[in-house]
């Protein structure tokens, strides 16, 4: 465990210790560069490599601007005279309901070259930029109610479904994605 030299705050001593806590910069690290050699290895367009890299910068933003501050006290019969403090990453829960907002939020974009250079951009100039944290997409998702036999969609528009199974034609996945599709 490494200590950080003391703070003084209000007369009170802050110690901000490094080392037993979720080291998030280390983990943001392994995850970059686990999903970049990922990257790498799919046989996806320049377009899509440039999208998912983008998406993956904005989840690790979204991890390290949601960090929260914990601190607790120590001192005769909890007078706080000295505080430890570290930074706590909050719940899977949490990060995962901001991640659903910036989906929910996304910008269509296509992508620009320019010399030897490609950048996303917003498909449609009137709908807000997006920023480093915002979800982008290339492609409108399918209509899933309407059957796309091509893509293997079944859709659900006028589709009944087997309550006993939980297989492709079983009664949660058809809910499912009526639920996906009205939102």
């Amino acid at each position: 465990m490494h200590i950080y030299s003391p703070q003084h705050t209000n007369g009170r001593q802050i110690h901000a210790y490094k080392g037993c806590s979720d080291n998030v910069h280390y983990g943001i690290a392994v995850s970059k560069e686990f999903l970049e050699a990922a990257e790498r290895h799919k046989n996806h367009s320049h377009e899509r490599k440039l999208m998912n890299e983008h998406n993956n910068r904005a989840g690790r933003e979204v991890l390290i601007s949601s960090l929260r501050r914990q601190c607790k006290c120590h001192g005769i019969s909890g007078s706080c005279e000295t505080q430890t403090c570290w930074d706590a990453v909050p719940s899977f829960r949490e990060v995962g309901n901001i991640i659903k907002e910036k989906f929910d939020g996304a910008t269509e974009v296509k992508v620009i070259r320019e010399n030897r250079h490609a950048r996303i951009e917003r498909k449609n100039q009137m709908l807000k930029r997006h920023t480093p944290t915002d979800l982008v997409y290339l492609n409108e998702s399918p209509d899933f109610c309407e059957p796309m036999e091509t893509q293997g969609i079944l859709g659900t528009h006028g589709r009944s479904c087997n309550n006993s199974l939980l297989a492709i034609d079983g009664c949660d996945l058809v809910r499912i994605l009526l639920v996906l599709k009205r939102k």
